[in-house]
């Protein structure tokens, strides 16, 4: 539970960061141009800060552009895959507690630099075709995309912990029923020896 608020934390500071960047496209006028020219300076240089960490974390080649969408992108779906890597590892008996946090982040570096992560993303991206510039869907569509992936994930994550709980009730049933056989074969030995 603890995860899944954090993953979900994570994306709705995304969710704000994206709320702002698009914050441009809402204002007239001179205001525009001004507003415009600051946040693009704004990006531009949080992009050259991060654009070489960026680049070998996610596999992007050196001809292919990086914007503040794209990053954005690329970053939620690490997330995403993170929080699912990690929720489905803590099933496996040998990864529990910060062992499954560690081989979830692990996992999700090594599906990260060897370019999956880059390719759900410039998935994603292709949606934004699907949107005209000029209806309000095209001006938010990172936004309602960023709203749609945070949902799935709480579906899925929601999914898992019942999946878990139904899992250590099979558990506990199982063991009350080796515990009620083992107490019942004792006894009857015991039986067995009285009498002789």
């Amino acid at each position: 539970m603890k995860k899944m608020m954090i993953g979900l934390f994570c994306i709705g500071l995304l969710i704000i960061l994206t709320a702002n960047v698009s914050a441009a496209d809402s204002v007239t006028g001179t205001q525009q141009n001004e507003t415009a020219n600051l946040l693009s300076q704004q990006q531009a240089q949080f992009l050259q800060y991060v654009e070489g960490w960026a680049r070998t974390l996610f596999a992007i080649s050196s001809g292919e552009t990086l914007d503040m969408s794209y990053l954005i992108i690329l970053i939620v779906i690490f997330i995403v895959v993170a929080l699912i890597v990690i929720n489905l590892a803590s099933f496996i008996a040998i990864f529990s507690g910060w062992r499954a946090t560690a081989a979830g982040v692990i996992i999700t570096l090594l599906i990260s630099i060897s370019g999956g992560i880059r390719i759900g993303a410039l998935w994603l991206l292709s949606f934004k075709n699907l949107f005209s510039a000029t209806s309000i869907f095209g001006k938010i569509w990172l936004l309602v995309l960023l709203i749609i992936i945070a949902i799935v994930l709480s579906a899925f994550l929601h999914l898992v912990n019942k999946i878990r709980r139904e899992l250590g009730l099979e558990k506990s049933k199982a063991l009350g029923r080796d515990l009620i056989l083992r107490l019942y074969g004792a006894s009857k030995k015991r039986k067995l020896s009285v009498g002789n």
